[in-house]
């Protein structure tokens, strides 16, 4: 029988867990936004069942860029430029984040 290990730390592990769980869900908001930009191009209505689901989640976000000068300037279809400043902001956090944490240090590699 072999004796029992003592419990190894596993902080890094719930953190690492965390930071997947919060990159996941930013990934599907991003995602409905993105689907909310291809159903504007497309003048997809709130009638349909797709629009219905994603206007629901995605206008309280967009509503406060509505009230910005020349917001209601449209470029394909009913795309505004509202639409594109949450685009650009969502595209931009990720690239804002990286450039905080600086660059990524790696090992020394041994010379061979």
């Amino acid at each position: 029988m072999q004796p029992m290990s003592p419990p190894s730390d596993r902080s890094g592990t719930s953190s690492q867990v965390a930071l997947e769980v919060i990159v996941n869900l930013y990934a599907a908001a991003a995602v409905v936004f993105v689907a909310r930009a291809v159903l504007l191009v497309g003048d997809v209505d709130s009638r349909v069942w797709i629009g219905r689901f994603v206007y629901r989640f995605t206008d309280p976000l967009v509503a406060p860029f509505r009230l910005l000068p020349g917001a209601e300037r449209t470029f394909i279809g009913a795309f505004d430029l509202a639409d594109l400043t949450v685009l650009a902001i969502i595209a931009l956090i990720p690239l804002g984040l990286s450039l905080r944490h600086g660059r990524a240090e790696f090992p020394e590699r041994e010379a061979d």
